[in-house]
């Protein structure tokens, strides 16, 4: 895993890794379109809305949609793998790359999904 420090790698759109090796970044308002029609497909008749939101350094995808059905587990279980970071315990967060179905390895401009149902 590899560690990024905030939101200036994801504003260049390309993150130098160590390896020397680069890695596309693909952002959080792309993601979030991604997130939405993932939700369309597995819940056609809930209006649900997708956002991206500043979190400090951090840019995070907020789902949100009224009523009681979907729970929120469901809705996480449809997702939570575009889920761009994950808490390294300690003062950040941990970024791990995903491979696309093409076989590239990016990294996305989202570190978490919250999720809200009023």
């Amino acid at each position: 895993m590899e560690r990024v420090a905030g939101s200036l790698a994801a504003r260049k759109g390309v993150l130098v890794m160590a390896t020397s090796e680069s890695i596309r970044i693909i952002p959080a308002t792309e993601v979030a379109k991604i997130i939405k029609t993932e939700l369309r497909l597995a819940f056609p008749d809930v209006r649900l809305s997708v956002r991206t939101k500043w979190f400090g350094l951090y840019q995070s995808v907020v789902v949100s949609w009224k009523g009681r059905q979907p729970s929120r587990l469901e809705v996480r279980d449809t997702v939570d793998h575009l889920r761009g970071g994950q808490p390294d315990g300690l003062d950040g967060w941990q970024r791990t790359p995903i491979e696309l179905p093409s076989g590239e390895k990016v990294l996305l401009g989202n570190l978490s999904i919250m999720y809200d149902n009023e």
